[in-house]
């Protein structure tokens, strides 16, 4: 017979940080769906393109990710190059009402000497 595990030290501990924060929740249901990711997109409309041709193409998408080198020519860090991504809150705004997609954006928290940050 193969019974329940005997409760182990970590079960309390962990029992009595629920106790102390609540249970934690789950995500949005996009947020198990499938996610676009790729090296990195060059362009909000490169960006926009592929969102659109996934819609075109039928394919269940919930979330489209932008990795590195958004900056461009800013230097190494998070922001957005206005060359590249005119306008960042329009980009978020067209993905979310046109395609239904959530925009996830890996920020690399790196200031190189370029950037605003660093000086």
């Amino acid at each position: 017979f193969a019974g329940p595990a005997a409760p182990s030290p970590l079960d309390g501990a962990i029992s009595g940080y629920r106790n102390i924060t609540g249970a934690a929740h789950l995500y949005g249901r996009w947020a198990y769906g499938f996610w676009q990711c790729k090296e990195h997109y060059k362009s909000q409309a490169e960006l926009l393109a592929a969102a659109a041709r996934f819609r075109e193409e039928r394919i269940p998408l919930d979330a489209i990710v932008q990795d590195w080198l958004y900056w461009g020519s800013l230097g190494w860090g998070p922001q957005w190059d206005p060359a590249s991504y005119p306008d960042p809150a329009a980009l978020v705004a067209q993905l979310r009402e046109a395609h239904h997609l959530k925009l996830m954006v890996s920020v690399w928290s790196k200031f190189d000497r370029k950037t605003s940050f660093y000086k």
